[in-house]
C-alpha cells in the first residue's frame, strides 16, 4: 500500500485472503507520502485502496479481483 499524497490523511488497504474468505483486513500506511508498506501471507485474492478522511467516513476504491 503506497500513500502518494502529502495531505495528512493516512492511505490503507482492505483485503480479502484465500485463506479467511469473507473476512475483510486493513494493512495501514501511517509512514506518510511517498511510503509504501507491504503484507506477508496467504494469497490475497480481492483488495482496494481507501483513504483516510478528518471528519468524514473514509472513501475507498472498488474492490478488484
Amino acid at each position: 500500500m503506497k500513500d502518494t499524497s502529502a495531505d495528512s490523511r493516512s492511505a490503507y488497504g482492505q483485503y480479502e485472503r484465500r485463506s479467511n474468505p469473507g473476512s475483510v483486513s486493513n494493512l495501514w500506511n501511517k509512514s506518510g507520502a511517498g511510503t509504501t508498506v507491504s503484507s506477508d501471507g496467504a494469497t490475497i485474492y480481492k483488495i482496494r485502496a481507501c483513504r483516510q478522511e478528518q471528519w468524514a467516513s473514509d472513501t475507498c476504491g472498488a474492490w478488484a479481483a
